[in-house]
């Protein structure tokens, strides 16, 4: 893959800034247990960042978010991590915001169709229940 010039101005993530994530974030994945998150699910496209954070609310999200912005450390977000190029891998040694503990379903409103979710919610989920719900029966659809 090549590999994009790292700008000048970002920070690298120190041992420091993992132990300030950490306490602002429920749960944080490091080393070879981070690997997964490092490649895209056919294979093709490997990263390097050092950890995850998988945040379980938004407020979570916005801790590590205003963290790694005032740090200036670079971020990449992973929903479900099946796009086909690679634009959920990290390219140098980015902080991983991963959704996937995002996963609730709200609610579906049979009237308009929209469905609200967090943003770890896939397609395969919320299609389950619109297909379990009544609004199949109106003709709603994943779209």
């Amino acid at each position: 893959m090549p590999v994009a010039k790292r700008h000048d101005w970002l920070s690298t993530l120190e041992d420091a800034d993992v132990a300030n994530l950490r306490a602002r974030c429920s749960k944080i994945i490091e080393g070879a247990d981070a690997k997964p998150y490092n490649r895209d699910w056919m294979n093709k496209w490997e990263g390097q960042a050092r950890i995850v954070a998988q945040p379980a609310s938004t407020e979570e999200v916005s801790a590590v978010l205003a963290y790694c912005d005032a740090r200036r450390l670079a971020v990449t977000t992973q929903g479900g991590k099946t796009g086909l190029v690679g634009g959920g891998v990290p390219v140098h040694d980015e902080v991983i915001l991963s959704t996937t503990r995002l996963n609730t379903i709200e609610g579906l409103d049979a009237d308009t169709g929209v469905v609200t979710c967090g943003a770890g919610v896939v397609l395969e989920g919320w299609s389950c229940l619109l297909y379990t719900s009544d609004a199949a029966d109106e003709g709603l659809g994943v779209d």
